[in-house]
């Protein structure tokens, strides 16, 4: 078992509590002619009284070397170093920093016996702290990504950035044709899979996580059913969260059933108001000149901002369907 120790003194008129871990104790050094008041404090089971007795009060007035804990349930231990003659009281606190869960398994623990997480202190977006003066501290953001895990943040003294370059925002992969995650008969917004960035069907992007030099990707593959008329679905950004925001990438195709089409676009921005990116080129197809533009529409990096697919041609009773869907930050 790992052990961490510190060290420290107290002067007469000083005190302090130490709160102890199951697998922590102090260490008191006393001086001639000390006058302490030590009190034990073992924590116990609430209605059991299992892990120790009650509080206990020591007085010593001779010097020597005594220690307390460590305690079943963990505990506290008050020393108050009460002399008038100048005696101090020494302290050597021992704290284990490396556990043994019952099936045999270690992992590095707090002084209060939790195991030590490595992917660093955990905060939401708006709680983060300031980059400037944590430049190469990592941390994780618990509402920034797929999952309630987050993503991992490392400063550069400026911002904080992905930590290898590129975090998924949201996704869904598990669809299939005639099993789609979202299936659409009219149009309007093709709302997203619920997830923990998800609100309302878009994904939110909250107010700073997008800055000048960081881009967006979008992934998807969209399909057709039916043969009433022709479709068009295109990605948009924006503030408004409405089919008037920015587009992304387009798609679109003829009155076919059984019609697939792959959405691939990066979305640059280029300045807190205008981020850039080719609308309709498919890839590996061509796009008409003056597809590859700066968008402004209801960009606005300050604020918060929304992605999602629109409709804005589809012919009842054809659907489209979702079949799988990535957004990505890239900086």
């Amino acid at each position: 078992m790992g052990i961490s120790t510190s060290t420290g003194i107290l002067t007469a008129g000083q005190s302090r509590t130490f709160n102890l871990s199951p697998a922590s104790a102090v260490t008191l050094t006393l001086s001639p002619n000390v006058r302490v008041t030590i009190t034990e404090t073992p924590a116990t089971v609430a209605a059991t009284g299992l892990g120790g007795n009650a509080s206990r009060v020591h007085e010593p007035r001779l010097p020597g070397v005594v220690t307390y804990g460590p305690y079943p349930m963990g505990g506290s231990v008050l020393v108050e170093n009460e002399s008038n003659s100048g005696s101090s009281v020494a302290w050597v606190r021992s704290d284990s920093i490396v556990a043994e869960s019952a099936d045999g398994s270690s992992s590095l623990v707090d002084a209060a016996g939790i195991p030590v997480s490595f992917a660093g202190p955990a905060y939401t977006w708006v709680n983060r702290p300031a980059a400037s003066g944590n430049a190469g501290m990592v941390i994780r953001i618990t509402d920034i990504g797929p999952t309630a895990f987050g993503s991992l943040w490392v400063s550069d003294g400026v911002n904080w950035n992905t930590l290898n370059g590129r975090q998924v925002l949201a996704a869904g992969r598990s669809g299939a044709p005639g099993s789609a995650l979202t299936t659409v008969a009219a149009i309007g917004k093709m709302a997203l899979p619920s997830g923990q960035m998800i609100s309302g069907g878009s994904l939110v992007l909250p107010a700073g996580l997008i800055r000048v030099g960081v881009g967006l990707r979008v992934e998807a593959m969209i399909r057709h059913t039916g043969t009433a008329g022709t479709w068009t679905a295109t990605w948009r950004i924006g503030t408004a969260n409405t089919s008037g925001d920015s587009a992304i990438v387009s798609n679109g195709g003829s009155a076919t059933n059984d019609e697939a089409q792959w959405a691939f676009m990066d979305l640059n921005f280029s300045s807190t108001s205008a981020a850039v990116t080719g609308f309709n080129m498919i890839p590996q197809g061509a796009a008409g000149a003056g597809s590859l533009a700066a968008r402004t529409t209801n960009i606005d990096t300050a604020a918060a901002m929304y992605v999602a697919p629109h409709l804005s041609a589809l012919t009842a009773p054809d659907t489209l369907e979702l079949i799988s869907y990535c957004i990505s930050l890239h900086d």
